[in-house]
């Protein structure tokens, strides 16, 4: 009896061990402190990159007194400008992130997702180290998406395009190889085609359903690391949102913010 007394306590003492080894990553949730009022959010685990990255610069002190320099009603909310509200002679905080675009996420309203430049100049839409937006957004028709839909995957075909031609123009010089535009062209298009033609995007029933009821962003899919979303204080985004603004989006008055880790 006492040494199965025993064994059961042993059991015991090791199961909280256990527990703690075997449960998942909980969320690491922030808040932006304005003052127009406070925005909870948490980070997803599914884009690690992101998130300790934001962690990272939160803890530096990044995140002290910045300003929200780009509102668009009916759109989103920006802020982490290195250079605002004054300018920076700090370059260590120019740098890109690689993109970790995940299909999970979408911009539904009040997602928060890393900033970019334009895929022109940014065929990996690797992120900005330090900007960030919050999703505000409006409703949609299905209609309106349907057209957004077919915008998405003309897109894609267009940046995928852009990479191939570069690689196989690269590929040629390497070999000293004649370049014929026209061919290249042609070849690449057939091959674009055919993998936008087999794979193109296309909303889910999910996403059709947020976007006709509560909103967002929906031609931004796709293209924009989404790394977490807000849990309280979307009022908050909607007044920063509808603030009136001056040349480039920029409200009259500066709106600042501070950002600290809640766990």
């Amino acid at each position: 009896m006492k040494f199965n007394y025993l064994i059961t306590l042993s059991i015991l003492s090791i199961l909280p061990v256990i527990s703690c080894k075997t449960q998942p990553n909980l969320d690491i949730k922030v808040l932006i402190k304005t003052d127009y009022g406070n925005i909870k959010l948490k980070l997803y685990n599914e884009t690690p990159i992101h998130r300790d990255n934001f962690i990272k610069l939160i803890k530096n002190g990044f995140y002290t007194d910045r300003i929200f320099h780009r509102v668009i009603k009916d759109f989103m909310i920006q802020g982490g400008d290195p250079n605002l509200p004054k300018p920076s002679t700090d370059n260590s905080f120019t740098y890109t992130i690689p993109a970790e675009i995940n299909p999970k996420f979408y911009h539904k309203r009040g997602v928060l997702a890393a900033a970019r430049k334009a895929d022109a100049v940014n065929q990996n839409r690797e992120s900005n180290g330090t900007q960030f937006y919050i999703v505000q957004g409006e409703i949609y028709t299905p209609e309106k998406l349907n057209q957004i839909e077919t915008n998405i995957n003309q897109e894609q075909f267009q940046l995928t395009a852009r990479k191939y031609y570069t690689t196989e123009i690269q590929r040629l010089k390497s070999k000293d190889s004649t370049i014929n535009n026209q061919q290249i062209k042609k070849k690449i298009i057939a091959k674009v085609y055919q993998e936008i033609g087999q794979h193109p995007f296309k909303f889910t029933p999910e996403q059709i359903k947020i976007y006709t009821t509560i909103g967002g962003v929906p031609n931004l899919d796709g293209s924009y690391t989404i790394f977490g979303e807000v849990m309280e204080g979307m009022e908050v985004v909607d007044k920063i949102a509808n603030l009136k603004t001056l040349s480039g989006d920029r409200p009259e008055k500066d709106v600042k913010f501070t950002i600290e880790i809640l766990r």
